[in-house]
């Protein structure tokens, strides 16, 4: 015999499945307009392209060029940028010793080199690659 709680669930995996159809409509209705609306905020729009510092506009290049090859190089400003493959682990140490945690995927790294083109450890945010980018490009004006 059916229990009156069974049918307060039916009712409401009924009425879930209806709201979660709806809000996919919603969704189909929304998206396409969103789309055209966010496509004026996208970086790659030639009015905000202009907007961009020369300097963010040349780490993006430099991040493009490292999601294509896996690694890039600015020599003017000494900066080496290497993107991760999917898979990886992190290592880091601590008082036991190493730790490996899980990868992410497609990881970009900023590091420093020195004049002779080693790799300064440790590695730097990708404001201070802004930063250090801005200046090569000040330098070189």
């Amino acid at each position: 015999m059916p229990q009156p709680s069974d049918d307060v669930t039916a009712i409401l995996q009924d009425q879930g499945a209806d709201r979660r159809e709806m809000g996919r409509q919603f969704r189909a209705e929304r998206d396409p307009l969103d789309a055209k609306l966010l496509g004026e905020r996208d970086p790659d729009t030639p009015a905000l392209r202009r907007e961009l510092s020369r300097g963010e506009r040349r780490l993006q290049e430099l991040e493009a060029e490292a999601r294509a090859k896996g690694w890039a190089v600015d020599k003017e400003a000494l900066i080496y940028l290497h993107i991760l493959p999917p898979g990886h682990v992190h290592t880091r140490l601590d008082e036991g010793g190493r730790v490996y945690d899980a990868g992410c995927e497609g990881c970009t790294r900023y590091h420093r080199l020195n004049r002779d083109g080693r790799m300064i450890a440790p590695e730097i945010t990708r404001g201070a690659v802004l930063a250090l980018l801005a200046e090569a490009l000040e330098k070189g004006d």
